[in-house]
């Protein structure tokens, strides 16, 4: 059975009229970065995962040269993890901390987010977020779970090898729809803001029937941004990088249309 849940989708990305959250800014911005990356790695397989409670679980969407090839949900991170590696992923994105606090504090990454005006979860301690009353920070241990399920066959990202092949690093969908957009967003009427971004990336939301689908699907087009090099980093190796579209790609979108 191919493990590719989805199958492929021939009718391409679909348009949808742009939304006034959406300007012309972020559609620059997400045309540079798919003409940027389109022209290579057309072998490899970019999946992002959007990380959930015990209860809701995983939701992961592999893409190829920005088309969904397929997609997969499950509660299981081993389950998982065994997918990317059936599918033969070369990088995966994944929404949830790579590493904990080491001071209880937001981690330099957050802070790093925060003071660029892009609201974000403060990550704990492993040992506050264990001995939680309500178990608030249950995602992140079950996305702590899947970090160490991918280790098996992903490397972590550290910041220096960025060229290891399979790997797999931290990414945040708000921040990305902020990058996309070329400014901060709203986190209110995500959804629409977010499929819109991806649907001006390229990257067609037919098959993504929730936000949690969506998140994934912006984690893979970070991971396929990641391949090409187009990446912005927060934060440092001991306490985690996270990894967002470079904003870069503006000026390449500018200077293009100047020309």
């Amino acid at each position: 059975m191919n493990p590719l849940v989805a199958g492929s989708n021939p009718a391409g990305p679909t348009t949808l009229d742009p939304f006034d959250c959406v300007g012309d800014h972020g559609h620059a911005l997400a045309n540079a970065i798919r003409d940027a990356v389109s022209h290579k790695n057309h072998e490899q397989l970019f999946v992002g995962i959007d990380v959930g409670g015990q209860k809701k679980g995983f939701h992961a969407v592999a893409v190829r040269d920005f088309a969904i090839l397929g997609k997969t949900s499950s509660c299981d991170p081993t389950e998982i993890a065994t997918w990317c590696e059936e599918i033969e992923a070369t990088v995966v994105a994944v929404d949830a901390p790579i590493s904990w606090s080491s001071t209880g504090r937001a981690r330099s990454a957050e802070r790093a987010l925060m003071q660029a005006g892009i609201s974000c979860f403060s990550t704990p301690t492993e040992k506050a977020a264990r001995e939680h009353p309500t178990n608030h920070f249950g995602w992140m241990l079950q996305g702590a779970k899947l970090y160490d399920a991918l280790d098996r066959s992903f490397a972590r990202f550290d910041g220096n090898n960025e060229h290891t092949r399979p790997i797999c690093f931290e990414t945040f969908p708000h921040a990305i729809a902020c990058a996309l957009n070329g400014a901060p967003v709203s986190a209110r009427n995500k959804s629409k803001v977010r499929r819109a971004l991806l649907e001006k990336a390229g990257v067609s939301c037919e098959l993504l029937q929730n936000i949690d689908f969506v998140d994934a699907g912006l984690c893979a087009l970070t991971a396929h941004c990641f391949a090409r090099r187009l990446i912005e980093m927060f934060g440092d190796p001991l306490e985690g990088l996270i990894v967002v579209p470079s904003m870069v790609a503006t000026f390449e979108a500018h200077q293009a249309a100047s020309c």
